[in-house]
Parts: structure tokens; sequence; C-alpha cells
């Protein structure tokens, strides 16, 4: 064979094995995805793929003005495709449109979720409850011994102290 020959065999077989693996994927990684069902309630799965294989995950609500409004410090990991399915629950305290944000070392994706508001108005107020039982009275004598043994301390503290001067 001569060296033209080789130098375009060479060439096909490098082309051929380009399109082979980027046929099969091997070069070019999906990006990652995550999907939230229900995306209108408090109690939510995340299901997330396209990262990579056993890496943690962390997760957080974001506002629309991008400040963090919640983090979650649960451990999350992916297997070995890279996917993730967990189960959270956004506090009660939280309520309105969020992006949603998974991300690891290597990837994230986001998803718009709408936390409902749970705290509800405050109701009316109830009726009043039935007085109480009568207190009993103090017995008052203990509080005339108490005062007693009061002024008798301050008059031996006095009398010490014009003694020593």
């Amino acid at each position: 064979m001569t060296k033209t020959k080789s130098i375009a065999f060479t060439l096909i077989l490098v082309l051929l094995a380009i399109v082979l693996i980027s046929s099969t994927g091997a070069l070019a990684k999906d990006p990652a995805t995550l999907t939230v069902t229900p995306d209108d309630s408090n109690v939510i799965q995340v299901t997330g793929t396209g990262f990579n294989p056993s890496d943690t995950v962390k997760l957080a609500l974001f506002q629309a003005n991008g400040n963090v409004e919640y983090t979650w410090t649960q451990q999350i990991t992916t297997d070995v495709q890279g996917s993730f399915s967990q189960i959270v629950i956004i506090p009660t305290y939280v309520s309105g449109i969020f992006s949603l944000v998974a991300s690891t070392t290597s990837a994230s994706a986001n998803q718009t979720v709408e936390a409902p508001i749970l705290t509800g108005a405050e109701g009316p107020q109830g009726p009043s409850g039935a007085p109480g039982p009568a207190g009993s009275s103090a017995n008052s004598n203990i509080a005339y011994v108490a005062l007693a043994i009061s002024l008798i301390t301050l008059i031996i503290a006095v009398y010490a102290i014009v003694k020593k001067h």
C-alpha cells in the first residue's frame, strides 16, 4: 500500500470512529434535568437525571431575585446512572413561586415549583370559657411573721454597723 493510501485509510478509520462514538453518546453528555411532581404542593418528589454517578446532590429553593429561600440538608446521592429520586417537604412557612435547583460538583438543573399558602388566615375568637374555682385566701399570719423576722434582721444589721464605728 502506498503512503497516500495509508493516510487516506487512517483518516477514514478516524472519521468512522468519531461517528460511532458520537452516536453512542460517549462524546456528548445530555444536560442534567429535573422533574418535580406535583409542582404545586409542599410535599414533592424531585427526580434528577444526567448527573455524574455517585454524586452528592444539594437542593435549594431560589426566589425570583436569586436569593435563597430554603436549602435542604438531607443527603441525596445519585445512582450509578447519575440519577436520583427524593421526596422532600417544603416548610409550611414558605409560599410562592420558586426555582428549585439541584446541583452537584458536575452539573445543575432547575424546575419551577409553587409552594401553596398553608398558614391561612386567623380564625374568629372562640367563646370565653367558664370561670375557674375561687382561689384560697392566703394565710396572713405567715406574712406577719416574715415581716417581723425581716425587721429584726434589719435592726441587728444596723446595730452591728453602728457598734463597729
